[in-house]
């Protein structure tokens, strides 16, 4: 799916489904994915983000505080740390 996801130009973000209903639902929120896919298969989703950058990983960090910090990594730097 992840692989699939960046041939076609999008960036994937994987979420942790141990964590507290209420935080999976506002980092969907605020990243307005193009797509879910979980145990069920893939759902589209409306209003997506649109992905016009080299990037292709969000990251939601564990962070010390508050909601989860989206960290941005590009296909570059994935090629380069590869």
């Amino acid at each position: 799916a992840v692989n699939a996801s960046w041939d076609a130009g999008r960036a994937v973000c994987v979420l942790d489904i141990s964590s507290p209903a209420a935080v999976i639902a506002a980092t969907i929120d605020r990243l307005r994915p193009h797509a879910l896919i979980d145990e069920s298969g893939r759902t589209l989703c409306t209003d997506p983000t649109p992905n016009d950058r080299d990037l292709c990983a969000i990251i939601a960090t564990s962070g010390t505080g508050g909601e989860p910090k989206l960290v941005e990594l590009s296909a570059t730097a994935r090629d380069a740390a590869a």
